[in-house]
């Protein structure tokens, strides 16, 4: 769907939409008509913005539950820094266990 959108002097995307704030728009801002898609979340992106699409299209694990799930599946060297931080991460598991 095409949309106006706003960039600043630099061309920066700093809107979608309309202009609705109370301030004016920043100087040297512009209007373009941009074709945009509504992202799972509500939101708005330009479709040709592959990175905005990715955030809103990921699933919404945090970088803790990834680190965890990769920690989980290596084979750590005896004696390595890698070894001590998970045996140090197990003992707060432990310490602090998952409800059931």
């Amino acid at each position: 769907m095409l949309k106006k959108c706003v960039f600043d002097a630099a061309g920066q995307l700093i809107n979608i939409g309309e202009w609705t704030s109370p301030s004016p728009m920043p100087q040297g801002a512009y209007l373009k008509e941009c074709e945009v898609i509504q992202t799972e979340d509500g939101g708005y992106a330009l479709a040709e913005d592959y990175s905005a699409l990715r955030r809103a299209a990921y699933p919404p694990y945090s970088v803790w539950d990834v680190l965890d799930e990769v920690l989980k599946h290596i084979d750590f060297a005896p004696g390595s820094k890698l070894e001590q931080i998970q045996a140090e991460r197990m003992a707060v598991k432990m310490k602090y266990p998952k409800p059931e």
